[in-house]
């Protein structure tokens, strides 16, 4: 720690942004009017954010753009403390690309979990949206593909998709396949 407090190395005067890619929206249609840079860098939301809103704060500052939590992450709270951050600094909102997650894999629980997330993070919508964690690419039939268009026709969601840690070959390849010329992301 420095004499003031800080931790060693910390800078107060701000570092050049980071370098960003765009990510478009679903409808073709619209993909260049919904054109939005995102950071290659991002934040992962698996740790004390309630406890540590200046990381947020300093993470914008420098380019990271892209938070990604989850709603099971550190019990809900790190979702809590977005939403905390972002009432603190709701101007903040229209600049990050906001990615959660659900472990629930029935329709029921994407939506439940989708409407907790977004009340916890005090957001009306988040800029993509997982189903987490799947083993196979069976877990992504129709019904959810159109859950997914369900909910960005509503506006809760931009962008929908699927995280996976295992067979993931299998999963991204399928996931190719079965959701090709659909406006799923």
């Amino acid at each position: 720690m420095t004499a003031c407090g800080r931790p060693v190395g910390w800078r107060s005067t701000p570092v050049p942004v980071r370098p960003s890619r765009p990510v478009h929206g679903a409808d073709p249609a619209l993909r260049q009017d919904r054109r939005q840079m995102v950071s290659t860098l991002s934040l992962g939301g698996m740790f004390d954010i309630p406890n540590n809103q200046l990381l947020l704060r300093q993470a914008l500052k420098w380019g990271v753009t892209y938070w990604d939590t989850a709603n099971s992450y550190e019990g809900g709270n790190s979702e809590l403390g977005i939403g905390k951050y972002f009432a603190k600094y709701p101007e903040d909102r229209k600049n990050i690309f906001l990615v959660t997650k659900s472990t629930a894999w029935t329709l029921k629980g994407m939506t439940d979990h989708l409407n907790l997330s977004l009340e916890r993070m005090q957001t009306d919508h988040v800029d993509l949206f997982f189903v987490h964690a799947i083993r196979s690419i069976a877990t992504m039939d129709k019904d959810k593909q159109r859950w997914g268009e369900k909910a960005k026709a509503d506006g809760k969601i931009r962008l929908f998709g699927f995280s996976t840690h295992s067979n993931m070959e299998e999963c991204l390849l399928g996931g190719r396949r079965a959701w090709a010329g659909s406006t799923g992301s």
